[in-house]
Order: C-alpha cells, then sequence, then structure tokens
C-alpha cells in the first residue's frame, strides 16, 4: 500500500483502491534476516 493511500484510508478518503496491508510468513527468511527463532516458544 503506498503512502498516499494508506494516509487517504486512515483519513477516511477515497482511494481509487482498498488499502490493504500484505503480510509475509516464511520462518527460514526471518531466521536468517533477524538471526531469531520465530517457532521458538521462548519470548526474551
Amino acid at each position: 500500500m503506498s503512502y498516499k493511500i494508506g494516509n487517504a484510508v486512515i483519513n477516511l478518503e477515497m482511494t481509487e483502491r482498498v488499502g490493504i496491508t500484505e503480510y509475509f510468513d516464511h520462518t527460514e527468511f526471518v531466521r536468517l534476516l533477524t538471526g531469531l527463532d520465530p517457532l521458538s516458544q521462548n519470548n526474551e
């Protein structure tokens, strides 16, 4: 979502398309990028 559309949606203004949020869920990539294990039960 672009910043323009995001700001318009937050301000309840009409936009040319619906503002959406995309999520990325790939545990191996998260582990590689952050060095943290996303599947770990340890919340520290």
